[in-house]
């Protein structure tokens, strides 16, 4: 989801507005791209356990 749908949603106040089955989530990818690739990248480290 973009940040403009989440918005969007918040304002409407539907959260079913955030579901997808899965062709739809498919067709987002295809004209969307996979909105998660800028972050693939990145590295994080996670703290220690105590």
């Amino acid at each position: 989801m973009t940040e403009t749908e989440v918005q969007t949603v918040l304002k409407i106040g539907n959260p079913e507005l955030l579901a997808f089955d899965s062709q739809a989530v498919l067709q987002r990818v295809e004209q969307q791209a996979d909105l998660f690739i800028p972050v693939l990248p990145l590295k994080q480290t996670l703290p220690q356990q105590k």
